[in-house]
């Protein structure tokens, strides 16, 4: 995966040119998920554009609300900071708050990370979400080429809680 930035918007999506097991790669779309989050701190919005069950859809995502401390440690050459906070899911066990933490560098004064993850007074270098670890390796904070950050337009639009609704009378009505 890629974090693509420029100063007021970011796009996080699968790298497609990264050559991976396909075993491994199918295991982490289903952990992670297909799509693209889409970040515009401008208009302080957070858009993930997703196709599920063969539709396209344009899913409103919270901005996540950090606890900032001041425990630190090292990522490469970086001094970082760790932020912490919780998000609810729910599966077949029903709903229950997933521990986020994030180790950030104020070094790098973006405010962005993996996934949805924005907002904090530095770059996510590192993103623990749950079971799952995202972990920055390599940063080109020049590259040869002009980054151009595309907000997706494609797709029905609608909040998370419209979308995990829909989602969850798909597979109810599937079991039928």
């Amino acid at each position: 995966f890629k974090l693509r930035f420029d100063n007021k918007k970011s796009i996080f999506k699968e790298d497609k040119t990264l050559k991976i097991e396909d075993r491994e790669i199918d295991f982490i779309k289903i952990l992670i998920g297909k799509g693209a989050f889409y970040t515009d701190i401008s208009a302080n919005k957070i858009v993930l554009q997703k196709d599920s069950f063969g539709e396209l859809f344009l899913i409103n995502i919270p901005k996540v609300e950090w606890n900032l401390t001041q425990e630190i440690k090292k990522i490469g050459k970086y001094t970082c900071y760790k932020a912490t906070s919780k998000k609810e899911v729910e599966n077949r066990r029903g709903k229950h708050l997933k521990k986020i933490t994030a180790w950030y560098t104020p070094e790098l004064p973006i405010s962005y990370g993996p996934k949805n993850y924005s907002g904090l007074p530095g770059l996510i270098l590192e993103l623990e979400e749950g079971e799952l670890l995202y972990r920055a390796s390599k940063i080109n904070l020049s590259p040869k080429k002009n980054t151009q950050i595309k907000e997706p337009t494609k797709g029905k639009k609608m909040t998370l809680k419209e979308y995990n609704r829909s989602i969850k009378k798909l597979i109810t009505d599937s079991k039928r």
